[in-house]
């Protein structure tokens, strides 16, 4: 065999290879982070301003999972009105859970019907009558 055939074989090689990626990769489905994306990124200066309250405040909400459970300990400041939870897995809407309930020191949520990975946890309510909201990455 001469250069000339294995350069040919080795170019036939990686053009199935790319054909085959492109393949798999366009048979992905793809969800958007949220449909409705402008419209909260026109209302991105509320969100900014609630975030900015929640470190005004001092006070932490600490959040853990423990036996397919995530347990969210909310201090006393957080405690005036309720508060809504929103867990966001970015890559497949079908898994996000959102709730609200009244606010005490210890939320118990049940996850363990939920399949483990990645997701990102948003909690929002009122802190002294100001709105607030934090996010944080949570792994199971």
């Amino acid at each position: 065999m001469n250069w000339g055939k294995g350069i040919m074989i080795g170019m036939a090689c990686f053009m199935a290879f790319i054909i085959t990626l492109v393949t798999i990769l366009m048979r992905q489905k793809i969800d958007l982070v949220t449909d409705n994306y402008y419209v909260k990124e026109l209302d991105y200066n509320n969100t900014f301003s609630a975030q900015s309250n929640y470190l005004k405040s001092g006070e932490t909400i600490e959040a853990s999972v423990s036996n397919d459970t995530l347990v969210i300990v909310v201090p006393e400041v957080f405690r005036g009105a309720p508060i809504t939870g929103y867990l966001f897995r970015p890559n497949n809407s079908g898994n996000d859970l959102k709730w609200t309930s009244e606010p005490s020191g210890r939320i118990a949520v049940p996850v363990g019907k939920l399949p483990k990975g990645v997701y990102e946890l948003t909690i929002s309510g009122k802190c002294n009558g100001k709105p607030f909201e934090v996010r944080e990455e949570l792994t199971w």
